[in-house]
């Protein structure tokens, strides 16, 4: 095995969850794995093109962005219907009411970020869930820091509005838009 390709094996081990959670809130179903393995075949195929301008990660998650949204384009012309998010936990120390709990306000979460628009969205899933930091963010979509700022901004105050008209939300969602 050459040196190229255990660096991606690496990105791969390191990055794939990410990329995985990534996807499922961007594209809104579950049922990602297949595109988490074409991003890394294309980082496979354009690795000469990585140049160390970027991060490995945002340089991923950018081909990760761009290959979600030729996959939305072409599912639009089949007519695709978005398959509802369902939150996997492990965790065996909450009850079983505190994990439903915990579902539903994530689903209500999914369901509010899935109603922004785009721009709004892409924002909320690099910068507000996945944690990216603001110039890595920046970085992923091709804007400037201000703007990531500014764009979160709009998308928390939008997301608080639906929060306050449908009085939904609990602890996790109400500490998401604050």
């Amino acid at each position: 095995m050459d040196g190229n390709q255990q660096e991606i094996e690496t990105w791969f081990t390191l990055y794939s969850n990410e990329l995985y959670s990534f996807l499922v809130y961007y594209l809104g179903h579950h049922d990602v794995e297949d595109l988490v393995q074409d991003v890394f075949i294309k980082a496979i195929r354009k690795q000469s093109q990585f140049s160390g301008k970027a991060t490995r990660k945002t340089w991923l998650f950018s081909i990760a962005r761009n290959h979600a949204i030729d996959h939305l384009r072409k599912e639009r012309l089949r007519k695709w219907v978005k398959d509802p998010f369902m939150h996997a936990f492990s965790s065996s120390e909450k009850s079983v009411e505190e994990r439903y709990v915990q579902k539903e306000e994530i689903n209500q979460l999914y369901e509010a970020v899935s109603r922004l628009k785009v721009s709004y969205r892409e924002v909320v899933l690099l910068y507000g869930i996945q944690g990216f930091s603001a110039a890595e963010t920046a970085q992923v979509l091709r804007c400037s820091e201000s703007n990531v700022h500014v764009t979160f901004y709009r998308a928390r105050k939008q997301l608080r509005k639906w929060l306050e008209e449908n009085q939904e939300g609990g602890d996790f969602f109400e500490s998401f838009v604050k």
